[in-house]
């Protein structure tokens, strides 16, 4: 079967994720800001940038819009990919902050991805702000300032 559509994606996961998932996506719907569409990308419920806004495309495989955030559902936890954490110190630094005052357990995360072990571990207040702490484009102007520094630095 094939997972295009938001509900066939959620029919295949197992049941005691599926309330999580669907909270977090409702969480980021209402928080998104405007401009980003939603889709399914790889087995991940995934927010990009149209390439009616941003055409370039992701530096990494030009044929694929920008992503803002991925939801995915892993073997042993949920995660969730806020790609701006990744490009911007400031912001990170003000979600490190945050997040011991809304989840006592330790933040387990990557270089954009955050992962929670458990559903009644996902901070979906914090999660409501992160979303609207950048917009469509304060996040193209970080993305490409990102990518002209890296490749500046490759040469």
């Amino acid at each position: 079967m094939k997972n295009d559509t938001i509900e066939s994606f959620l029919k295949i996961m197992p049941v005691e994720k599926v309330e999580f998932m669907t909270r977090i996506r409702q969480t980021i719907i209402k928080n998104l800001p405007l401009g980003l569409i939603e889709k399914i990308d790889n087995d991940t419920i995934s927010y990009v940038v149209p390439f009616s806004i941003y055409p370039n495309g992701y530096h990494v495989n030009p044929s694929k819009e920008l992503p803002f955030i991925t939801i995915a559902l892993k073997k042993n936890h949920i995660a969730l990919y806020y790609f701006p954490l990744y490009v911007d110190n400031k912001l990170l630094q003000w979600f490190l902050k945050e997040y011991p005052k809304y989840n006592l357990s330790n933040i387990n995360i990557g270089k954009s991805c955050i992962r929670f072990m458990k559903g009644n571990d996902i901070p979906f207040n914090l999660i409501s702000k992160l979303v609207k702490k950048t917009s469509v484009e304060s996040w193209i102007i970080a993305y490409e300032k990102f990518i002209y520094t890296r490749l500046k630095n490759k040469q």
